[in-house]
């Protein structure tokens, strides 16, 4: 899409009644993708992971932890450290999706919690 004014419609029913609403949104910039971190630059260890895990990464960056839903559980900023580890004690056995996030994109990988 282009910049521009655009009208969005929602509708909605059920066995008993129906509803439609209306909005107009003004889109000011359009985004084509997502930019990446160098994936090169960013290494986790061990995976499948029990107490912690550790990150290497060679850029500054806030590094989250999401449930496999996507909500962010947790957020740790590297502060320039290179080596990065991360207490995984009390996050429950399953499969959760670590992101290096910053200024260049987002980098992200699958982590596996098995205590």
């Amino acid at each position: 899409q282009n910049p521009g004014i655009y009208t969005v419609t929602a509708f909605a029913s059920n066995n008993n009644c129906s509803a439609q609403q209306s909005m107009e949104i003004r889109v000011e910039e359009v985004v084509t993708g997502i930019g990446s971190l160098n994936d090169a630059a960013f290494s986790m260890f061990p995976n499948p992971a029990n107490e912690r895990v550790t990150i290497v990464t060679e850029e500054n960056v806030m590094i989250e932890i999401a449930d496999i839903t996507g909500k962010i559980i947790n957020t740790i900023a590297s502060n320039n450290q290179k080596v990065n580890m991360i207490d995984t004690a009390k996050l429950s056995n399953g499969i959760y999706i670590v992101s290096l996030v910053n200024e260049n994109g987002r980098s992200s990988r699958r982590l596996i919690i098995a205590h």
